[in-house]
């Protein structure tokens, strides 16, 4: 017989929040899910119950992704991977002989202003076509969350054209998405 799950004094995570995991869980966005981990830690709050088997099904490919989960979610992983098997990883993580956590938020560039100006300077000149949006993507995900609203505004002034639309688009969306959970987690306890 399995004990009761252990108890988790941390309140949970919005429902605003909530929305946001399910939505990065879907592949909107992925690429934010280790800032999304970043701030339920630092606000003090758990990702809610009804999508843990998912984040630990999904982690049982991605060790780094797996470790991340397993602190945001606390000692109910390890409960509900002894009650459902199907949880389980076959090894345990190990990111100290790896160096680098390949789960981590990707690093903030010095100077965000001039990241924004770059972006918008790339819409402009046509090169922020689909082959760039990766890249794109991964700056987008590093800016300083001050400079989330100029990126935004210089997103939705840039001229259309179909080359660059799809691109647009996409970080357009990044960016927001962005900007709601920051609203919805926000790091300070």
């Amino acid at each position: 017989m399995i004990e009761p799950a252990p108890f988790d004094t941390r309140p949970l995570c919005s429902p605003a929040a909530s929305v946001i995991l399910s939505r990065l869980l879907r592949g909107d966005h992925d690429i934010v899910l280790p800032e999304w981990f970043d701030r339920c830690d630092a606000a003090g709050v758990q990702p809610p119950p009804h999508l843990v088997p998912t984040l630990l099904l999904r982690g049982r490919r991605f060790p780094a992704f797996d470790a991340a989960v397993r602190r945001a979610v606390g000692p109910r992983a390890a409960w509900l991977a002894e009650a459902m098997p199907e949880l389980r990883i076959a090894a345990t993580p190990s990111n100290a002989a790896a160096g680098a956590d390949p789960f981590a938020r990707p690093p903030q560039p010095v100077d965000s202003g001039a990241v924004v100006t770059a972006i918008a300077g790339a819409f402009i000149e046509r090169a922020a076509t689909w082959a760039a949006v990766a890249q794109m993507r991964v700056v987008v995900a590093a800016l300083d969350p001050e400079w989330l609203s100029a990126l935004v505004l210089e997103l939705n002034r840039s001229p259309f054209h179909a080359l660059t639309e799809r691109t647009r688009v996409d970080l357009l969306g990044l960016a927001q998405l962005r900007q709601e959970m920051i609203v919805a987690l926000p790091e300070a306890r």
